[in-house]
This record gives C-alpha cells, structure tokens and sequence, in this order.
C-alpha cells in the first residue's frame, strides 16, 4: 500500500468560506482608525475591503422606520411629499425629518398611539402628549457580499453574506445588553446614608 495522496489542489476559494472574486473571509480583520473614520475590514493586515463600513445586520422591530433624508418634506403641512421613485415609503414607518434612526434609534409614542422615530442621541425636543421613549438597537456587521440589483425601499443594495462574528468592536452587545439594569437619572434621586458610631 503507497502513501496516501495529498488531493488538496491549493484552490483556497474552496477550503472553508468562500465568495466568489472576495477575500477569504477568515483572513479579514476589523481596524478601528482614529475620528473621524469610520471603522472596516482589512484583509491580512494590509488591504482594506471595499464598501466594508458596518452596515445594519438586522433591524431592532419588524416595523423598524426607513430613512425620510430623500423625501421631500413640507413643514407647512407637516406631511411627506412622494413622487414615483419614493412611493413604496408612504405606507411605512420613517425618521422624523433629519433624522438619521435606521438600525439604532428611540421611539415616541404619543397618547393616540402614534410613534415618531429619532436618532438616539437626538437634541428635538419630543411631542408633548409623549407616553412613552423606548431606546432601540439594531445588530451591527459587516456586508461582506453584496446585491447591488436587490434595493431596499431608500435604494440600499441587500447583503447576501456577513462577516461571520457575532459583534463587531464598534457595535453594542444585543445578544447581552440590558439597559434596564443600569441607573436611570429620570427616576427620583432620594437617598439617605447612616454611619455607624456617628450621630
């Protein structure tokens, strides 16, 4: 009996994950740069990969508002204006007028049960008959192939593969976040300290 043969060919496209005409994704690398750049990949140490900032992963609500910065908005009458290219948003949830809520953003909802969505760290004041601010949060990764011809209702091209890491550096923890758990300056700040052996 010989020795037995090596049949690997050396073909790594076909060794583990692969994608067509894309690095191997084992091979990839987050790099967190200085402000004001955004994080990406970076394959073996040396090459960025292009159109690797972090993209939203998944959505924190079936509902989860679109963006309404390509929507001609009149303050007058307080109501969105469509035309043929943004019809498919009239039905469907939005960020207030300038601002930036998908993925990750706070929602109001009023008294009547209308919710208004803005970014999370929003300076606008919020509707007076406010009942409730929820505090949501996407999942954060990196696209590491996309479908330029699949839009979504704004014209963002659909992912088809993420890079397989669960959280990225810059992304919050969804899988172990609870905000619940941590002090809340709303609630009434009363306390009171008594030392023992001094009246």
């Amino acid at each position: 009996m010989g020795s037995p043969k090596n049949i690997f060919s050396g073909a790594w496209d076909y060794s583990g994950y692969s994608i067509p005409n894309q690095f191997q994704i084992e091979r990839l690398a987050e790099v967190i740069p200085l402000e004001p750049a955004k994080p990406y990949l970076e394959f073996n140490g040396a090459t960025p990969v292009a159109d690797s900032s972090p993209a939203c992963r998944s959505f924190p609500e079936e509902d989860s508002p679109f963006e309404s910065d390509k929507l001609d908005y009149n303050s007058e009458t307080g109501q969105f204006n469509y035309n043929n290219a943004t019809k498919g948003l009239a039905n469907v949830n939005k960020c207030e007028p300038g601002e930036t809520c998908q993925c990750s953003y706070k929602k109001a909802v009023t008294t009547e049960g209308e919710s208004k969505y803005y970014k999370t760290q929003t300076t606008r004041s919020f509707p007076e008959d406010t009942k409730s601010i929820t505090d949501l949060t996407g999942w954060l990764g990196y696209c590491v192939e996309w479908d330029k011809e699949t839009k979504d209702l704004n014209g963002n091209p659909a992912c088809l593969a993420w890079w397989p890491v669960d959280v990225i550096q810059t992304g919050i923890n969804i899988f172990d976040n609870h905000p619940e758990a941590g002090f809340n300056l709303s609630a009434p700040s009363i306390s009171a300290c008594r030392l023992k052996g001094i009246n």
